[in-house]
């Protein structure tokens, strides 16, 4: 008997939950890896701060190819609205905005 099993598979943690303190895990294709926003501090802006809302691209992998988004700032931080939903986004990694390819600046997703 063959029995498929998912006692090989990695985990993943794929939420946080602060007010249990409780990690949440799944596997690789675990629905609450894929996220439709993103919260991002500590923006420097290439020139000139951009007037919000906007519409333009940001990359929050190296490399990534680059993902149609909405931003908004709230507060000191900058609120991301992903057109499609995006994989293992994750605090400490850089999202940096672009407009007609040009840069426009970054962050630190928090």
């Amino acid at each position: 008997m063959n029995v498929k099993t998912n006692a090989n598979k990695p985990l993943y943690v794929v939420d946080k939950n602060f007010a249990k303190n409780e990690l949440v895990v799944g596997y690789d294709d675990d629905p609450l890896l894929y996220k439709k926003e993103a919260t991002v501090s500590a923006v420097n802006w290439v020139g000139q701060t951009p007037k919000f809302p906007l519409k333009c691209e940001v990359r929050i992998r190296h490399r990534q190819e680059l993902q149609a988004c909405n931003v908004e700032q709230k507060n000191n931080n900058i609120i991301i609205h992903f057109i499609k939903k995006q994989r293992a986004i994750t605090p400490g990694q850089f999202a940096v905005f672009y407009f007609n390819s040009i840069c426009l600046g970054g962050g630190t997703i928090i």
